[in-house]
């Protein structure tokens, strides 16, 4: 599933790109790379979906991803390949030990690719945006 992630930086000058990004994603442009805000391109104009880092590494040394395809590209493994993205360049960076994902406290699309990435269910947590989430934990 070769995807191209993109910092979002790198397109604030694209109005039509940006419009389809969701605002709490261009929030994190101004934040030190590479713990920032993706898109993810199938081909140079093909944008199949948004991912980032929800914030720099805590002072455990984890980092929060989050990953969303958009309907058009859901069930063809463009999360999966995001969500590997984000390990990737969380494990090159070098200033995180672990990656974390919260997902729905069900079985769904989430939940299976944070398995699919062997990431551990760490069980119950309570996120302050979300409410009760399961946590996944992945060691690097």
């Amino acid at each position: 599933m070769p995807i191209t992630l993109k910092p979002i930086g790198e397109f604030l000058e694209n109005e039509k790109l940006l419009k389809q990004v969701p605002e709490e994603l261009l929030a994190l442009t101004d934040r030190p790379m590479p713990w920032t805000g993706y898109l993810a391109f199938l081909d140079e104009e093909t944008l199949i979906g948004v991912c980032a880092f929800k914030d720099i590494p805590d002072r455990w040394k984890r980092v929060e991803i989050a990953y969303y395809t958009y309907l058009e590209y859901k069930r063809r493994g463009y999360g999966t390949a995001m969500a590997r993205g984000l390990v990737d360049i969380a494990s090159k960076s070098g200033q995180a030990s672990a990656v974390i994902a919260h997902t729905l406290r069900k079985e769904n699309a989430s939940a299976r690719i944070c398995r699919r990435l062997n990431f551990e269910c760490r069980g119950e947590v309570n996120d302050p945006e979300d409410g009760i989430v399961w946590r996944w934990q992945l060691k690097l």
